[in-house]
Order: structure tokens, then C-alpha cells, then sequence
């Protein structure tokens, strides 16, 4: 009894003890605001995140992961001058972390404050992919023609074992294509399209089509030199539903539609052209079609137009420097395919090089004095240069040398915790130029917790592989039947092109912005409703009061709650008021559109150069604008819409840490690598409160 007495004394004066001590008000207010600020980060709500973190960070200035999370909910909500403020006296206090300093760098990079990358890139070998190895089985010999397709792989001809490899983008083979039953004879260029993968056969005299699984589906052309007839066929190139194929045997370059009905063949003597000697390459942009050739005078590029009509003859600066030891022809171009839109990757004998044949320069050489003989050179859906060796065996892997000091753009972008101890994380990656870096698996990322590493995370999604499309329109009003009736035809056309099951929200911007319809609605009330709301906001355009702003960001709520390809479509004449950016400002706009990866296309329905302020956004968000009324119609925008890459995933695991009935923050960290670069983030989340 009298243990038990003094230990409730003890109990007692303790409780008395504590009770006494003061309660520091402004940390629990400080705490409280700051969950419910990352709570709104990771619900989109980025303006209620900003009110939240100032509140914190008002109540204790000098908690630098309150400020750091204030500048991540700036630069999402498009103010970057502000975020990087913010992010500015986290590192002037040496309390940031490298991420947070790479983070900066790369923001000032993108604004202009620091150096752009030169034009003329330089290329660095980053690795190298072996055919063959001692003491493990073959994998390629003898490579000659290489394809990229959009989802990252690459498709590597092995002439030496008749195969077509597909490669992931961290090398590794993920299938073998061989063309089903019948087999490929003699395999040389590839060229992915559509879905389906165009294989010249030099031996079988033909193009096979084969389906992503390696079966041939159909074949083009047969062994002869008569029009529609293949003789020794290397190179080819698929555009706008049209094979091009170098005939080496026929002397010319025949065509054919990707169904495989001829079309014409041209390369033949004229009298102001000898004719095509060797093709080779092909690569084909717009109404222009260049052959690699060596004539009398040389290697060159001859240029036609897609009716092959002879245009012009580029001499290439060769010599004998750049011949293969083994050669018995000279220096001879190979490949040509393009790097971008005005510059082609050329091979020849030992040389791969960027050209640009507008002013007829070599821009730059990709050389790491370890190539024998070049066969082919592509750029793959990550920017790297890939160039195979077909004496050697080897694949090579070329990247920028800015791109590869600099590392990747790594960003835990959202938190989902409703399944709670289930968390899927967002995250994007891109390289420093903001591209997106495609294909990558579980081996290219670390995902830690409370700095644990997760070793069962798994990928749920990939942006490059989702079809599903979240699409937001939004309406200019102004007055007239006849642009509400063109207004109507946008709608209705989107509406009836983007297939159904898939999401379509329609707002109209005005003095209060609104959503005013969504699927499952019909075509029919889209229609409706589209000519409703113009006449109901004909008093805004006549007030002058349509900001655009305003609306845009409320339609980027229906992209950003959970689109991983995220596509917003402006519907008008071309024409802005002066209030359409007066609020949040025409550069703030762009970067909140950039900052969130949405892409923002134009439906014009006058056919005019649009404002300054359309063509501002479209360059910022890499949109595109599309006339109502031309030929093809708004079905190219959208089908667009699923091939532009995305580098977005979401990683899923099972947290293991005690979430203290959700009042702990937990930490998360990504990192992401694809060989020699590699970037990474950090951010956190507070488990729900438990039932």
C-alpha cells in the first residue's frame, strides 16, 4: 500500500509539473496550417497550399521545410519568381539539400538566367551494348539498321543472325522478332509506324511488316526490277502512309503505301541528273524526300519532292580519312534518318555526324575513336544518339554533354495516402531541357521512405503507355451566329473524335469562369450547351470581361486530379481582350500550364495568325493549333494526343512505419537513373488520421 501510495505522488507531480510548462501555440497552429498545406499540394489545390504555408511560416519564419514546400506550391501554381525566391534563402542558410540546388539551377536554366546548351551539341558515350561476349550466347552480329518507336525501345537489325532485337532503353533485350514461320531473309533497315515495324530483306527482295509480337503480317514488293519490284532493297523510310525504300539493285527509291500498293519509283537519269549511282539511306521530312548517293563526284544527299522530281545535290564533306580499313568502294554514306527537324544524323565509314543541310554544315561529329564501320545512327525517344557498328558488333550510346553533366529532372509531383498504408507516388521524369524520359522500369528507380529504401514498390502506370485521354475544352465567347455555329462544329467534332470511355470537360471562360458540361453527356447536349453558354456570356465580351486565366486554370483542376496525359484545347477566333491575362499575367499562365505538363492546342476558326499571347502559350506548353476547317479536319490534334510521350509514373508500395494515428510526417524520397544520369527528389506526407 505505501509503494502504491508514493508512486501516485509521483504520478501526481509530474502531471502537476508538466501541466505547468507553457504550450508554444504558434508551433501547434504552425503544424496544423502546415498539414493542411500539404494536404492541398496533394490534392492540386496550389493557391489554398500557398495561404496554408504563409500562415506556417508566418508563426515560425525559420522552419525551412515550411519554405521549401511554400516555393514547390509557387513554382506548381506558375510563380517562379517567387519560388525561387523562397528556395534562395533555404540555400543561403545552407539548409537545402543537393536536389533542392539542382532543382534551382535547372529552374534558372530553363528561364534564361543561366547559359542555354550550345546549338552545336557535343556528344559523350555514355555506354556501349556488345553483341557478342565471351563465355554467354549471341545476342546480335553484324547490326545494319536501327528504329525507335515513341514508348522508349529500339529496334536493332542483326544481319549476322537474321533476327530484329527490341531493346529496352536500359539495354536489355525484351523480345526477338523473327518474322513467324517464314522468317527474315537477310534483315537490314527498320522503321517503326503506326504500331508496326517495316523490315527491309536485302536476300528476300521485299519489306516485311511484322506486329510488335515479330509475325508478319504482310509483306511489300517482290524480287525484280519492274515497277512495284525490289532488287537488293537496304534503307527505307514510312511518312504520311507512304514506304519509301532505296532499291540498291533497281538504282532508285520506290514507293509504295503502307498496304503495300506501289505508287512510283524515281531516282532515273534526266537531263539535268546522271541519276542515283548507290543509294542508300532515305529520310523524308514534309514534301522532301534526301537519298544518300555516291556518284562520280562523291558521297552527297540528293534531294527530291515526294513526286521525284529531281530538286538538288548536297555534296557531303568526306574524304579518305573517314574510309574503313576493309573498304573496298571508298568512303560510302550509310544512313541518314533525322536528329530533329533540320538536322540529320549521316554515317559514313568510320563517321557518325549531325548535318544540317540547309547551310550544308556539319554541326557536330559523335566520334569516341572506337568505331571500325558505321552502319546506322537513330535518336531515340529519350534524346540519346544510338550508332551501330557492324564490323564490331557493338551498339553505341551517345548523349549531349550538357544533358549528361547535368543529370534528370526528377519531381515527386503527388502523394495519394486514401489507402493508406497503400501510398502511390507521383512522379516525373525529364531530362534538362524538359523532355521526358520514356520506358523506364523498377530497375531505373530508388523509392525510400523515412530514408528506407522500398524494395517491393512496383510501377502501377507509365504515362507513355496510357491510352485513356483527359481532355478539357474551353470556350472564348463572343457574339455573331455565325462563330457560335463554328464554335458548335469544334465542340461536336472533338467530342465525336475522342473515342468514347474516355473523359471530355467543357468550360467557357467569361466573368466567372464554369464548368458546363462533361461525359457522359451527349453529342447532342454538348452541342446544347456550347451555344447556351455563348449566349449567355455575350454581355461579358461586350463588357470586355473574358479572362482567360481564370478559366484555364479552372480547367486544368479536371487534368490535374488524375490525368497522366494531360491535354487542354482553347476554342476561338484567334483574338484575346485585354483582360484575358490581368489577373494571374501571360508568362504566370504559361508556367503554371508548363510547371504541370499540361499542353494547351488552339482550335482557330478564322483562318489568321492568331494573338501574341495564343502563340506564347502554344510555344510554352508545346501545343499545337489546328484550323477548324481544313481538309483533315481536328483529327490529327487528336490523335496526337496519345503519341506525344509522357515521362510520368506512379509507384506504389506498402508503408511500414507507425503513422502515429496520422499526425507523423513521413518523408519520401525518388531518385530515378538511366545509366550515367540520375536526378532525385524529396517529399512528404501525413497519413490519414485512423477511423
Amino acid at each position: 500500500m505505501k509503494r502504491i501510495l508514493v508512486s501516485s505522488a509521483l504520478l501526481l507531480f509530474t502531471l502537476i509539473t508538466l501541466g505547468a510548462q507553457p504550450i508554444d501555440m504558434d508551433a501547434a497552429r504552425a503544424r496544423e496550417e502546415f498539414r493542411w498545406g500539404v494536404d492541398a499540394y496533394h490534392a492540386a489545390r496550389f493557391n489554398d497550399a500557398v495561404v496554408a504555408f504563409n500562415r506556417a511560416l508566418a508563426l515560425t519564419p525559420e522552419d525551412h521545410r515550411i519554405r521549401e514546400w511554400l516555393g514547390r506550391a509557387y513554382y506548381r501554381g506558375g510563380f517562379e519568381d517567387a519560388a525561387i525566391n523562397e528556395w534562395q534563402i533555404i540555400l543561403d542558410n545552407d539548409a537545402g539539400g543537393a536536389y533542392l540546388r539542382a532543382r534551382l539551377e535547372l529552374l534558372r536554366y530553363r528561364r534564361g538566367i543561366l547559359p542555354f546548351q550550345d546549338e552545336e551539341p557535343v556528344f559523350a558515350r555514355s555506354s556501349i551494348i556488345r553483341g557478342t561476349a565471351d563465355g554467354r550466347e549471341v545476342d546480335f552480329r553484324r547490326p545494319t539498321g536501327l528504329a525507335t518507336e515513341p514508348n522508349g525501345d529500339v529496334f536493332l537489325v542483326s544481319l549476322g543472325t537474321q533476327e530484329v532485337l527490341r531493346i529496352t532503353p536500359n539495354g536489355r533485350v525484351r523480345r526477338i522478332l523473327r518474322g513467324g514461320l517464314q522468317g527474315l531473309d537477310r534483315p537490314f533497315d527498320a522503321f517503326w509506324y503506326e504500331g508496326e515495324l517495316y523490315v527491309t530483306e536485302f536476300g528476300g527482295n521485299r519489306v516485311a511488316v511484322l506486329n510488335d509480337q515479330g509475325n508478319r503480317v504482310r509483306h511489300i514488293g517482290e524480287r525484280g526490277l519492274g515497277e512495284g519490284q525490289l532488287l537488293a532493297p537496304q534503307y527505307l523510310h514510312v511518312a504520311d502512309n507512304r514506304v519509301y525504300v532505296t532499291d540498291w539493285g533497281g538504282r532508285r527509291v520506290s514507293v509504295f503505301t503502307v498496304e503495300g500498293e506501289f505508287i512510283l519509283s524515281f531516282g532515273r537519269g534526266a537531263a539535268d541528273f546522271p541519276g542515283l549511282q548507290r543509294p542508300t539511306g532515305v529520310a523524308v521530312q514534309g514534301d522532301r524526300v534526301y537519298v544518300a548517293d555516291h556518284d562520280r563526284d562523291g558521297p552527297a544527299l540528293i534531294l527530291f519532292d515526294t513526286s521525284g522530281n529531281f530538286l538538288d545535290r548536297i555534296d557531303l564533306p568526306l574524304n579518305d580519312e573517314d574510309v574503313p580499313e576493309n573498304s573496298v568502294s571508298g568512303v560510302v554514306v550509310e544512313n541518314i534518318s533525322w536528329y530533329d527537324e533540320g538536322r540529320l544524323l549521316i554515317t559514313a565509314g568510320r563517321r557518325a555526324f549531325l548535318y544540317e543541310p540547309s547551310n550544308r554544315r556539319v554541326v557536330t561529329m559523335i566520334d569516341d575513336a572506337e568505331r571500325t564501320r558505321v552502319s546506322a545512327a537513330a535518336v531515340d525517344a529519350n534524346g540519346r544518339v544510338l550508332v551501330s557498328d557492324v564490323d564490331t558488333s557493338e551498339l553505341g550510346i551517345f548523349e549531349p554533354e550538357g544533358t549528361l553533366y547535368s543529370g534528370l529532372d526528377v519531381q515527386i509531383e503527388r502523394i495519394l495516402v486514401n489507402r493508406f498504408p497503400e501510398v502511390a507516388v507521383l512522379v516525373a521524369v525529364h531530362d534538362r531541357e524538359g523532355r521526358p524520359l520514356v520506358g523506364l522500369s523498377p530497375q531505373n528507380f530508388v523509392l525510400s521512405e523515412q530514408g528506407v529504401p522500398q524494395q517491393n514498390f512496383r510501377i502501377e502506370s507509365s504515362g507513355q503507355f496510357v491510352r485513356e485521354l483527359d481532355v478539357a475544352v474551353v470556350l472564348q465567347p463572343r457574339p455573331g451566329e455565325t462563330y457560335r455555329a463554328d464554335v458548335v462544329q469544334a465542340v461536336t467534332d472533338l467530342v465525336t473524335l475522342v473515342p468514347e470511355g474516355n473523359r471530355v470537360h467543357l468550360f467557357a471562360a467569361g466573368t466567372e469562369p464554369a464548368e458546363i458540361l462533361r461525359r457522359p453527356a451527349s453529342t447532342e447536349r454538348f452541342a446544347e450547351r456550347t451555344r447556351n453558354a455563348l449566349v449567355e456570356r455575350g454581355d461579358d465580351y461586350a463588357a470586355g470581361d473574358v479572362p482567360l486565366d481564370r478559366a484555364i486554370r479552372l480547367a486544368a483542376t479536371s487534368l490535374l486530379d488524375r490525368g497522366l496525359r494531360r491535354h487542354m484545347i482553347l476554342v476561338g477566333d484567334g483574338t484575346v481582350g485585354d483582360t484575358a491575362f490581368q489577373e494571374y499575367g501571360i508568362q504566370e499562365t504559361a508556367a503554371f500550364l508548363a510547371n504541370n505538363d499540361i499542353r494547351l492546342h488552339y482550335v482557330l476558326l478564322q483562318s489568321r495568325t492568331p494573338a501574341a499571347e495564343i502563340r506564347y502559350l502554344l510555344e510554352q506548353t508545346r501545343g499545337e493549333m489546328r484550323y477548324l476547317y481544313e481538309p483533315e479536319g481536328l483529327g490529327p490534334l487528336v490523335q496526337e494526343f496519345t503519341r506525344y510521350p509522357s515521362g510520368r509514373y506512379w509507384l506504389t508500395y506498402r508503408s511500414e512505419t507507425f503513422p502515429d494515428f496520422g499526425r507523423r510526417y513521413l518523408n519520401v524520397s525518388a531518385e530515378a537513373s538511366l545509366y550515367v544520369r540520375s536526378g532525385r527528389d524529396e517529399l512528404g506526407f501525413f497519413p490519414p488520421p485512423e477511423p
